[in-house]
């Protein structure tokens, strides 16, 4: 079970939590039984929810008794000296209130990637033209000597924007090469944040059960323009368990729709408008790849946000929880 994989990674670090507490929401509990026993060094308290890694994390940020939280995934192995190096780092800088390492995940080439750079100057323009996400360094698009001075602009752009979010919403992480980057977004599976930024603003109740991007609502509500810290060489490697893992189209379109969400529920509604267009744009590019559910998923999502439909939207108003967006 990747929960007892995990477990055996923070046991084996050179600095050990306070406490380990675990969000457990399945009916059979019996797995956990004996596990103080099975890893006698770590102080377990076991809670437990309604499936939703939103409520779960909050329930386990509540419950906390430190200063710092240490949010682990349950299919994340950290390095030895993980913890030991954020927390060294939060030492060093009290100003600072959330640090992760590299996030390394397994794909299906049985390959670690932390980064997935472009190859082609069209796809490098094209999250430029329609605002997309852009996840990887710039410098292995393959050139033509005809393309230099456009991609010369575009990578002029991006550098200044390293990091940040498109005027669309979207993440773009293109330098994570110092050995401690800030991102406005980045993945909090594997992070030591300040319990007081947790509470605050707590992870979203109104997400689907896998609490599809949840990390980026979090991000945006923290008080730094810039507030994660990600330190290259300190490394947590993503299993990437494939148990209720949803298929890629839906996952696409429930965090599209929490993109919108959060967009809306923000102080930056002006970039709507640039949202609607990313939309646009991928369904043009859906439909040039002949991609039929990801084409699908794209047209739903504008056809529910700019028809004010999105289900996130609709259930916050009225205070519902864990809403999972039908799929046709």
């Amino acid at each position: 079970m990747s929960l007892f994989k995990t477990l055996e990674s923070i046991d084996y670090q050179t600095m050990l939590p306070k406490e380990v507490i675990i969000i457990d929401s399945s009916d059979d509990v019996e797995y956990l039984e004996g596990i103080d026993k099975r890893f006698p060094r770590l102080n377990f308290k076991v809670l437990h929810s309604e499936p939703s890694v939103c409520i779960q994390r909050n329930i386990g940020i509540r419950e906390a008794s430190s200063y710092y939280i240490f949010l682990c995934d349950d299919d994340i192995d950290p390095e030895k000296s993980y913890i030991s190096t954020l927390v060294g780092f939060l030492e060093s800088n009290p100003d600072e209130g959330a640090v992760s390492g590299l996030i390394v995940q397994k794909e299906a080439d049985g390959k670690w990637y932390s980064q997935y750079p472009f190859k082609y100057l069209s796809q490098l323009l094209g999250a430029f033209v329609f605002q997309h996400s852009v996840w990887g360094r710039l410098d292995k698009i393959k050139l033509k000597w005809y393309q230099k001075l456009i991609y010369s602009r575009l990578y002029s752009f991006y550098n200044r924007n390293k990091n940040q979010l498109s005027y669309a919403g979207w993440p773009v992480v293109t330098s994570l090469d110092e050995e401690i980057n800030k991102a406005a977004v980045y993945g909090l599976g594997a992070s030591i944040i300040k319990k007081s930024w947790l509470l605050n603003d707590p992870y979203d109740e109104t997400l689907d059960p896998s609490g599809i991007g949840d990390n980026y609502g979090v991000c945006m509500s923290f008080p730094k323009k810039m507030p994660i810290n990600i330190i290259k060489n300190s490394r947590a490697y993503h299993n990437k368990i494939g148990i209720n893992r949803l298929p890629s189209h839906i996952s696409f379109y429930r965090r599209t729709l929490a993109l919108h969400y959060f967009i809306s529920k923000s102080s930056k509604k002006r970039i709507l408008v640039f949202f609607y267009w990313s939309i646009i744009g991928h369904i043009l590019i859906f439909l040039f790849k002949r991609n039929l559910n990801f084409l699908t998923a794209s047209i739903r999502v504008f056809r529910l946000t700019i028809t004010k439909k999105n289900p996130y939207v609709i259930a916050s108003k009225k205070g519902k929880r864990v809403v999972t967006p039908v799929y046709p």
